[in-house]
């Protein structure tokens, strides 16, 4: 899969528009501008964050995030933004956005992997691919018994 970037226009999809539609006119009081952008940068920050602490490469994009983690991301902006209108979250979009942090933090612990950047970071370090680790060697100087069985 390849990454994608957290649009208005793919959140009015996944929300019927209502909500889009809503921050643009309702939550707006005198000199502010829609609050949707914010969410979505803040969102998508907290993304890349748990694939950072997770090990994985991020895109040099820093608007891209993993196309399998849209609709986690919607359910994250969703969360971030209807208080904003004084509203509630309903049941379904509690339960859709605790899911999201649940990954966010299988993620960060590197317990689900996601899919590679299409342009990865050079800034940053590889991606972590579950194979081999570095073990430090045991102190002090070797002995016959320490090779017994070899």
């Amino acid at each position: 899969m390849s990454w994608i970037k957290i649009t208005e226009d793919k959140l009015a999809t996944y929300q019927a528009g209502k909500l889009v539609d809503a921050m643009k006119t309702k939550a707006l009081g005198d000199g502010q501008e829609n609050p949707l952008p914010e969410a979505i940068r803040v969102v998508v920050e907290k993304i890349r964050g748990a694939i950072a602490a997770g090990g994985y490469s991020l895109d040099k994009d820093t608007s891209l995030i993993p196309a399998e983690l849209e609709r986690d991301a919607f359910a994250l902006v969703v969360a971030v933004a209807k208080p904003r209108l004084s509203l509630e979250l309903k049941d379904d979009e509690k339960t859709a956005n605790l899911k999201a942090l649940e990954l966010l933090d299988k993620i960060a612990a590197g317990d689900f992997d996601i899919s590679r950047p299409d342009d990865p970071d050079p800034n940053q370090a590889a991606q972590n691919s579950g194979g081999c680790q570095l073990v430090r060697p045991a102190r002090g100087v070797p002995t016959r018994n320490d090779f017994n069985g070899l």
